[in-house]
Parts: C-alpha cells; structure tokens; sequence
C-alpha cells in the first residue's frame, strides 16, 4: 500500500463496509509459506530464514489463525518480524496489528514505505527494528504517533492488540479533524467550501485604480500564504476572489481574525461565506476553461446571490453570465447591513456553526430571515458588531433599493464584461490578426464596431492580471475624444481581453505605408495628424501625469471625410505594462519607434513620448524610416548612442520643424520640450511649413522589429 485512496478517518459504518472489502480482498492476497526456520538473530541463518519466508510470500497460499480467521500477510514491508522469521507459522492477530501500525503510518505521512530500497535488506533491518520515520507526520495527526509505535513493537507481547488499537485510535477521532484526500487542482468529494471576495474592488477600480490595486495585491498575497500556514487550500481564484478547502471547523476562526488585520482601506473588507457538499472539477461549455462545480459551488452560488448578488463575484455561471450591471434580479440582502459591516464570517452548515461556539469569545447569530431556504448565521469573535444587532439599530432608515444600486454602479460595471461575452463576440467570426501583446478580432457590440484584443498570453498570475486591471482602468478614466482608451475589459480566467473602438479609416501606419488608397495626404492633413495628436498626448501628460507607453503611427487611428484626413486619435495608450507581461510571446516592438530611456527599460516618461513625437513628425513629412537598419538591434543600438538623421531641406522644407524635431530627438529627457510646448510651436506654424517636397506620394517605409 503506497497510496491512500479512500477517507483518512472512518466512521464505525465505515469501518465495518471496509471489513468485508477487506476479507474479499483476501481471498485473492498471496501469503508466506508455511513453515521457515526459527532463528533468533540476523546472522547467516536469518538472511536463510528470511529469504525464504519473503519467496513464499509471491505464492498462492493463504494462512489461518487456530480460530480459522485469515490472517494477510501482505508484501513485506507490511509483515511483522516474526512473518519475515517464520512465515506463516508466525501469522496471529498481533502479526496484523503489526500491520496495522505501518498502515496507520502511510495514512497518516502520505509517504511511500523505504522507497526505492532493496526489498531483502529492508527486511533484514525490520527483523533487527527498523521501523518508518514518524518525523513527517503532521501536526494534527500527532496522537498517532505513540499507537503506532505500540503496534510495531518487535516483541509480540508488548504490542498493542488490534482490541486496545481500535479503543485508542476511537479516542483520536473528532469530526472536526477529519481530512478528506483530495488535492488543490482536481479537488473531489465531500469538501467544507469557504468563498471569499474583496467585495466591490472590481467596481472601486473606476474610482481609484492605484489604491485599489494596493488592496488586491494584499488580498492575493497575504491570504493564500496564511490560508498556507493553517493547512487550508486554494481550489480557485480570480481577480478579487479565493475558493478555499478547510478541514477544521478552527480554521475558519484563524482565516477570519487573519482577513480582519489585513492591511486594507477602510471602505474594503473580506466577506466570507461557507457552505459543506460535494465538489468536482467541470469544463465550461463555453470557452473551455475547467473550473469548480458540483453540489457545494451550486449551493453556494445560490446563498451568495441571495446574500450579496452575483456581480463580480467568482460565482457567476460562465454560460450565463450577463454584464455586471444587470446581475441583480433581487435586492440582495446585505444592502440592509454592509454599510456598517462591510466584510464578515458567514455559515450555512449549523453543524460548523455548533463547533465554532464552543470555542471561546465566538458568537453566531442566525439572520432573520431564510436565504435560499437555508439559515445562514453571522459568525463573530469577541464584541463584533453582528448582523443582527446591525439591522436592530437601522430599523428606521431606509436600504437603498436595487434599482439605486443599479444605477450608481451601471457605469463602474459596463467596463467589465464576462468571459462568455467575450467567447460570444470572437465566435462572430469577424476579421482577425496578431498584434504585439494579443489576438485581434473585428467584431459587433453594443451597437458598434469595435475590436476585441485577447491576450496571446492567458496564463496569467494574480500581480499579472492586478496589473492588467489597473492599467485598464487608467486608460478608461483618462479617455477623452481624441485620446481613446478601451470601452471595457474581461478579467475573467482563460478569456483575459480588451474591447477597443475599430476605426474603418485605419490608422497613420496605414496611410504611411501606403496600403490605404485615394488618401490626400497633403500638408493641411500633415498638420492636422500633428497639431491633434499633440495636443491628445498633452492632455495625457498634463492633466492625467501619464506617458502613452508605446506611441507609434499604428496608435494613431484617422477619421476620414472622403478622402481627407479629420481626426487623429491616440489609442491603446497606457497598455505598455500588459505588453510586457507577454514575456516572449510578443513579437519585438517597433524599436524605430521608441525612445533611448524606452530602450533602457523606462516606457512611463512623458517624455518619451516627445521622442517618438519628432520621429512621427520627421516621417509624416520627409516620407522616409527616421531610424532603419538591417535589424532591430541595431536600429535599437543607433538610437540609444545618439545617431540620428541628417535632416536636409529636400527632406524637411521648413527650418522651424527641422528645429522642433532635433529638440525632440536630444538624448537628455529634461532637454526636450515638453508636450504642452510642442502644441504651443505646431499652433504658431503656417500650414504651409508642413509641406513635404514628395508632395501626396507615400512609399514603404523599411523599418525594423516589426509594426505592434
């Protein structure tokens, strides 16, 4: 027996179903052979004695108590000193017990008896007293220890009898303590589930992305690591929520007083809600992923839409998930307390509930109505405000209604979309290809065309996708008409993903490169690309304090009147941090297109952005590559030693954008211009300095590294 496949501890229906499991077993165990010499010391003789009671024990026989019980060997590891000696002769109810304490060991260490070691020197040893290491077993589990080592005495008289071993191990067993074999990532069986959510971080990332973050990375750090030190497991997570394994009913008050001396914002809290019944993991019918299901995750889904309502929750069916604005069908009932309590310990099994008020300074109040036809109590330790007495204080004030729930978060909870939707609106099929951080695909939503960018990567971590949140949720507050950041984001596991406006007249890239056609690219259009696109980036820096991150002519979509040029809009601004979280799944950036600081690592200085703005500027009017080479690297190596352009007036006419450009391109940052100033010189300009000498004509421009 090197594993163990059933329940750790047995009830005596248990014990009793296992009995005749074991005794049909028996009928098909080989055993020793009948007789072998009597030796009493691991001399010559023993090696003798013991090879040839271990060779009998690959026959077919059985053996039998004088009161005509079966008595099972086993293999040898499992036998007793005086079995590995004599053989059959030797096999008693206390050559089981023998057993039965190396049986106790595997249970209780989950370990593989003298693994990898030669079957015939192992005996020799367990002849002369070697026994399993007990230094493994766990903590909980210590009670075992000394019943074992009673049951695997070498002597048959001091041994523990099988009688006295099952009243011993009797006064071990406790509810409570009972651990189910199961792991983390196919977890099965009967579980006691507790889900636990940064409740409303999802939405309060709209209002304040950078503390916000600070919460989920303490809430995705420090939990799972002390959920670690109390022997609890992760089953699940995603951006805001855990699903947690407990085995003791402790736990539970250890996770609560942990989550309550997390270092959260006052308005943030842990709500935990725990519920017992059979779990399995399941696939999605959409989308693919494998996530938990069964009994206890429906029960639980049930209790916490009642309770707390659905949005954001980790709990919401993948195939019928709807915008987070709409997932409330019912008041949930925590309106009426959680702007007193905004976290707490709530249980739907009165059994837990039992055993946690046995402990000291633990109180658990029934609320005072059913949910979901279940009685949920608001468990507390020490003098917590609980629910009940909550409700007591505010019976005369008013909870706000769904509907005012609905419309103070429809804005926060339109930006976040499920996993389905985004599943949904791929399945479109519409036009698709590989940008340099995900997979684009034209599609249809809300009445608009738009494109929908899933990640190339999708395996990502929690500080991954906390980053993914924050840098989303920047982007969105800081869009404006012509700096554009995403309609909305998926930040569900397996479907992680940005929604972007599609822009049928392309962007500047296009236009450059020549692949859109019957385009007037005059020095009106030149200007036009210039002034707005400047003035968009000194709205970023200015007001917002942010860089773009990764400009470049295929970030500037153009509206179109025909065949003129009426707006430019900055895009996919503020996404450099998820671009690097691709690792080497992103193609190499467009290095003609970045700054000698971006080339050191530093993509958050504005300006960098001024940078890249002079080589826009260079290549909208000398219709050429400012910087190429036969590679990226060394297009990289130019920039970031100082090699520029010769600007000549047969490529750029006008000596005041000749000397914008070179301010631009100076390698000291703080030499530069600033965006606001730049706006200020291409303002003063005629429209006639934006001449280009090739007039309308655009050619391929030869740049290196690739476009996004």
């Amino acid at each position: 027996m090197s594993s163990v496949k059933g329940d750790a501890s047995l009830s005596a229906a248990d014990r009793k179903a296992r009995r005749k499991r074991a005794r049909a077993r028996r009928a098909g165990k080989v055993g020793p052979a009948d007789s072998a010499p009597l030796v009493g010391t691991s001399t010559p003789s023993t090696v003798s004695a013991v090879s040839s009671a271990t060779s009998g024990m690959f026959s077919s026989e059985v053996g039998a108590t004088a009161h005509g019980e079966q008595m099972n060997v086993g293999t040898i590891f499992w036998a007793a000193p005086e079995v590995l000696l004599r053989g059959s002769i030797a096999m008693t109810p206390a050559s089981d017990a023998f057993s039965l304490g190396i049986t106790l060991w595997e249970l209780a260490t989950r370990g593989t008896l003298y693994a990898g070691e030669n079957a015939l020197a192992v005996a020799l040893e367990i002849v002369d007293g070697r026994r399993p290491d007990v230094a493994g077993t766990p903590a909980s589990l210590v009670p075992l220890v000394p019943i074992m080592t009673r049951l695997w005495e070498n002597s048959v008289e001091l041994r523990l009898t099988l009688d006295e071993a099952e009243a011993e191990l009797a006064g071990t067993y406790s509810n409570s303590a009972v651990v189910y074999p199961t792991t983390a990532a196919e977890p099965s069986g009967e579980i006691t589930a507790v889900h636990c959510t940064l409740r409303n971080a999802r939405v309060r990332l709209l209002r304040d992305p950078v503390e916000t973050g600070r919460a989920l990375r303490t809430f995705h750090t420090q939990l799972p690591e002390l959920a670690s030190d109390i022997g609890v497991s992760v089953l699940a997570w995603g951006l805001g929520w855990l699903t947690l394994g407990v085995h003791r009913s402790t736990q539970l008050t250890e996770l609560l007083g942990r989550c309550q001396a997390l270092n959260l914002p006052q308005d943030m809290a842990v709500t935990m809600l725990v519920t017992c019944g059979e779990v399995r993991v399941v696939s999605s019918t959409r989308g693919g992923n494998r996530e938990l299901g069964g009994p206890v995750i429906d029960s639980m889904r049930s209790l916490w839409s009642d309770l707390f309502g659905l949005a954001h929750s980790g709990l919401e069916e993948a195939e019928e998930r709807a915008y987070a604005a709409t997932l409330l069908p019912s008041t949930p009932k925590s309106l009426a307390w959680e702007h007193t309590i905004a976290g707490g310990l709530f249980v739907a099994e009165r059994e837990i509930v039992n055993e946690l008020t046995q402990l000291d300074g633990v109180t658990a109040r029934p609320l005072p109505w059913p949910v979901s036809d279940t009685t949920v109590f608001h468990v507390t330790v020490g003098d917590e405000l609980t629910v009940v007495d909550t409700l007591a204080q505010r019976a005369a004030k008013p909870s706000p209604s769904a509907a005012a729930l609905k419309a103070s978060t429809s804005r926060h909870g339109e930006w976040l979309v499920p996993r389905s939707e985004i599943v949904g609106l791929v399945a479109q099929g519409g036009e698709t290809w590989m940008g340099s951080y995900a997979n684009a695909h034209r599609a249809r939503w809300r009445d608009q065309e738009v494109v929908v960018k899933t990640l190339l990567r999708q395996d990502l971590g929690p500080e991954d996708v906390i980053r993914m949140a924050e840098l989303s949720a920047s982007a969105l507050m800081s869009s404006s008409e012509t700096a554009v950041g995403p309609l909305a984001v998926c930040l569900d596991k397996g479907q992680y993903a940005i929604i972007v406006p599609f822009y049928e007249g392309g962007t500047l890239d296009d236009v450059l490169l020549g692949t859109r056609r019957n385009v007037v690219f005059d020095a009106e259009a030149v200007a036009i690309v210039a002034r707005l696109l400047a003035s968009s980036l000194a709205k970023l820096h200015g007001s917002l304090g942010i860089a773009h991150g990764s400009l470049r002519p295929s970030n500037v979509a153009l509206v179109f009147e025909g065949s003129r040029i009426r707006e430019a809009h900055a895009i996919d601004f503020g996404m450099d941090g998820i671009k690097a979280n691709m690792g080497t799944m992103t193609m190499i950036p467009s290095v003609a297109y970045m700054s000698p600081e971006a080339l050191r690592g530093d993509t958050t200085n504005i300006r960098g952005d001024v940078f890249v703005m002079g080589t826009i500027l260079f290549e909208m009017i000398a219709r050429e590559s400012a910087f190429s080479g036969s590679n990226a690297l060394e297009v990289g190596f130019r920039i970031s030693n100082g090699r520029r352009p010769e600007m000549t007036p047969s490529q750029i006419p006008s000596a005041a954008i000749r000397e914008l450009i070179d301010r631009c391109w100076r390698a000291d940052p703080h030499s530069r211009p600033s965006m606001a100033e730049v706006v200020e010189i291409l303002a003063r300009l005629d429209v006639t300095e934006f001449v280009s000498s090739k007039r309308n004509q655009v050619r391929s421009l030869g740049r290196a590294g690739g476009r996004k």
